[in-house]
């Protein structure tokens, strides 16, 4: 039998149901399989008054200058700032308990911008930091300066706050959303950072691990000048950010198509789904083969 255009539809609403179906499962599992928000201080503080006393002598002219975030991996360290981060490290891992491990390469320091431009921008906007809703990792920032502008949002935990120095706050990498507000009407010093990962399988170190490394050189890239890769990140970023109003417009739709089939402008954009669904597997699965 022929393959015609009325099967070519049947096809295509089944590749647009199993794509909206797909989108419900990621939103479903960010929102029930979230690991719990960690709020903690730092008990080792004369390691953290050294670890900073270190990190400001290796850094101090970017400390004084920049206009930007800025960020440098654990590994890019001398020695003396890696052992005193190692012992952090170790204070951290009795908290999260033996199910998980730390990933060095995804570690790192990280200074806050007193305005943000261009890719700083991501922070300011709603977002969780990577897409493996199915993976059980942490980020855990530990203040090491604290400053007044800056405030930490996560608004499905109700929190809203300014990190003291030797505040810990830990969460779920892949699944929670948050973001930062920062005050530019005051110029106060820079927020010092440590930025922590964890995770609790091997494969989810690998895959969060290259995802980390890949998008840290895309928003590097576009910290001066927004390039075409820049703003598809900050789509993508909003679209995932609300998926489930994205969610509800397709089946919205769906509905009125359903009511209404001769209308091949809502089937066009009805199908849609399909290329969003499958650019979204597609993008988490090429992390399972491509290392950076």
């Amino acid at each position: 039998m022929s393959f015609t255009f009325k099967n070519y539809k049947h096809f295509w609403y089944y590749l647009i149901i199993t794509s909206i179906i797909y989108l419900t499962l990621l939103w479903l599992l960010r929102v029930f399989t979230r690991e719990k928000t960690i709020v903690h201080q730092i008990q080792n503080k004369q390691n953290v008054d050294d670890l900073l006393q270190n990190i400001e002598n290796h850094i101090e002219n970017h400390i004084e200058n920049n206009e930007t975030t800025f960020h440098k991996y654990y590994e890019d360290m001398p020695e003396n700032i890696r052992q005193k981060i190692d012992i952090v490290d170790d204070e951290l891992l009795q908290i999260l308990g033996n199910e998980y491990s730390s990933i060095p390469k995804m570690n790192e320091v990280y200074i806050t911008a007193n305005k943000t431009n261009n890719s700083d921008k991501s922070f300011e906007n709603l977002h969780t930091d990577a897409p493996f809703y199915a993976c059980d990792t942490y980020r855990v920032l530990v203040c090491i300066k604290a400053n007044g502008n800056v405030t930490t949002h996560i608004p499905p935990d109700n929190y809203s706050n300014k990190l003291n120095k030797y505040d810990v706050l830990g969460f779920d990498y892949s699944k929670t959303l948050h973001y930062i507000d920062i005050d530019e009407s005051t110029d106060s010093e820079k927020r010092i950072l440590l930025k922590l990962h964890y995770a609790k399988t091997d494969i989810c170190d690998k895959v969060t691990r290259r995802y980390t490394r890949f998008a840290r050189n895309l928003f590097v890239n576009n910290l001066t000048v927004m390039k075409l890769n820049g703003w598809l990140m900050l789509i993508s970023q909003f679209f995932m950010s609300y998926l489930p109003f994205v969610i509800l417009l397709y089946c919205v739709l769906f509905v009125i198509y359903l009511k209404n089939k001769k209308n091949n402008i809502i089937f066009h954009m009805l199908s849609t789904v399909i290329v969003f669904a499958f650019l979204n597997l597609a993008f988490q699965s090429y992390f399972l083969i491509k290392d950076y």
